[in-house]
């Protein structure tokens, strides 16, 4: 079955190296992630995609260094997040198992964020292999469009809240990881709000939330507007705003897209970058980093999680009349 696999792997790299004549060579992606909570520098993630005689070969020279905050990737990693890429774009024909790895050759100086080597930091390494996600999809956009979306969310927005109960002193936490949009596709807009590539959670009903900690779920709803417009519209991003109901609580956040938006892809507008508010829609509204530890929240406090949207796919003047009209019906995208 592995020899099998791999056979077949074969056959596809070369359909998709084939696609519009020759299309041997290199396709190059280059973005950024916002930060790494700790120093403002973007992190750069650079991509040289290609393939040739039934390999690929995914070099990301060029990727910023490791760095200080906790969101470096191991290599290991890295090489997983390339590998299902290729095996989602080349299609359920193909089984997955390890002959899909051997034609597939990944490329990482050491000592990247992509490549992190001891002591740097990885407990939040998905948060980069999500934009190395987003790398692959654009760099595969050059060459098989109908194939892939457009930038999604591309994070695990994390809110960590947590302190102690008043009366018997007991440690409580709150852990919520918040999905967003999916970037639209060949066919269609993109999903809203929804859990997308490598990672998979689920959502915790409001009513276990209350009963289990000290908070109120005071909003959770889709934002209007926040999906990138398209001939197909990129999926919405989420808001989920959390009143505080004790004293002495610390707030850790965690997410990215925030100063990056999701991109669209031909001719696609981005959709809408994340933030995190403190206190919304008040005199004492502040937005707060993406990336955040141990911050003092008080009795009465709200936070506010707003995710990114995903991109529009193709021209959004070529968008079907009936799908704005039920766009604006359903409240996702805000009336002229």
């Amino acid at each position: 079955m592995v020899e099998v696999t791999e056979a077949a792997l074969k056959v596809c790299v070369k359909q998709v190296a084939g696609v519009g004549g020759d299309r041997h060579g290199s396709f190059v992606c280059e973005l950024r992630k916002d930060d790494d909570g700790i120093d403002a520098a973007p992190i750069r993630l650079q991509l040289s995609l290609s393939f040739a005689d039934g390999e690929v070969r995914a070099d990301f020279s060029g990727t910023s260094p490791q760095v200080r905050g906790p969101v470096n990737a191991t290599y290991e990693m890295t090489c997983s997040t390339v590998n299902y890429v290729l095996m989602a774009v080349f299609g359920r024909d193909v089984a997955k198992n390890d002959g899909c790895r051997r034609p597939v050759h990944v490329l990482v100086p050491p000592r990247t964020v992509l490549s992190a080597a001891a002591p740097a930091p990885v407990v939040s390494r998905v948060t980069t292999c999500h934009r190395a996600v987003d790398a692959m999809l654009q760099a595969l956009a050059q060459i098989v469009p109908e194939r892939v979306m457009a930038g999604y969310y591309g994070v695990s927005n994390i809110c960590n809240i947590g302190g102690h109960d008043a009366q018997t002193g007991a440690p409580w936490v709150y852990f919520d990881i918040e999905v967003g949009g999916w970037g639209a596709r060949p066919q269609s807009d993109g999903l809203d709000g929804f859990s997308a590539h490598i990672h998979n959670v689920a959502n915790t009903p409001v009513e276990v939330v209350e009963n289990s900690h000290p908070v109120r779920v005071e909003r959770y709803e889709l934002l209007a507007d926040s999906g990138g417009a398209g001939l197909y519209r990129g999926g919405l991003g989420l808001r989920r705003d959390l009143r505080v109901l004790s004293d002495d609580t610390a707030l850790n956040l965690l997410g990215d897209h925030c100063k990056f938006a999701p991109q669209g892809l031909l001719g696609g507008r981005d959709g809408a970058s994340g933030r995190y508010v403190l206190n919304p829609d008040t005199d004492r509204e502040r937005v707060l980093p993406n990336k955040l530890s141990n911050y003092p929240m008080q009795k009465g406090d709200v936070i506010s999680m707003q995710t990114p949207g995903g991109g529009g796919y193709g021209d959004p003047a070529k968008r079907a009349a009936q799908a704005i009209r039920r766009d604006r019906e359903e409240g996702k995208v805000s009336a002229p």
